[in-house]
């Protein structure tokens, strides 16, 4: 969770651990606000006017014809879309002023499933997932999130070999 309290100074107390009216009083603010949203591309206008506020816990649908703007609204609210009038703020990120490292921070705490989930063929299902940790592996842990796929690959090929002929092992997704 994001602290949207904001830091003390030199000059003040330490503060006071939260109370129960404070703890409410932040599942009460919205974890994603947008106002007057708008998106372009080039000269073609895919969403205008757009507000949203999405409170913690909430369960949301977001429904709509084909090319009406539900995946821009999505791929906007993680700064994969162009945000061109208006704003958005998810988990006290300014979506419209986000820099290159603030982003990838924004986009690390988001999950985001793609239309196109954009796999590795020859990769197992369990590396692909794994790969997606890689970015906050750091250079120092990236061999040993390696070095868990491939053991844990291992242990599903072994497994799979000495099954049951109904238990078959499952081909690599394509």
């Amino acid at each position: 969770m994001t602290n949207l309290a904001p830091a003390p100074s030199a000059n003040t107390a330490p503060a006071a651990a939260p109370t129960t009216s404070d703890m409410d009083a932040l599942t009460r603010l919205p974890l994603v606000t947008v106002r007057d949203l708008r998106v372009a591309y080039d000269e073609t206008t895919v969403l205008d006017g757009v507000d949203l506020d999405l409170h913690p816990g909430e369960m949301v649908a977001l429904l709509g014809a084909s090319g009406s703007g539900k995946s821009t609204l999505m791929r906007g609210l993680t700064g994969f879309a162009p945000i061109t009038g208006g704003t958005a703020r998810v988990a006290g990120h300014d979506v419209t002023n986000l820099r290159r490292g603030e982003l990838r921070q924004l986009r690390a705490g988001v999950g985001q499933v793609f239309q196109q989930f954009n796999l590795i063929p020859r990769l197992s299902v369990l590396t692909n997932v794994l790969t997606g940790a890689l970015h906050s592996a750091g250079p120092i842990n990236l061999s040993s999130v390696a070095s868990a796929a491939s053991t844990a690959d291992a242990r599903w090929n072994s497994s799979t070999a000495s099954a049951s002929p109904t238990r078959r092992k499952t081909p690599p997704v394509r």
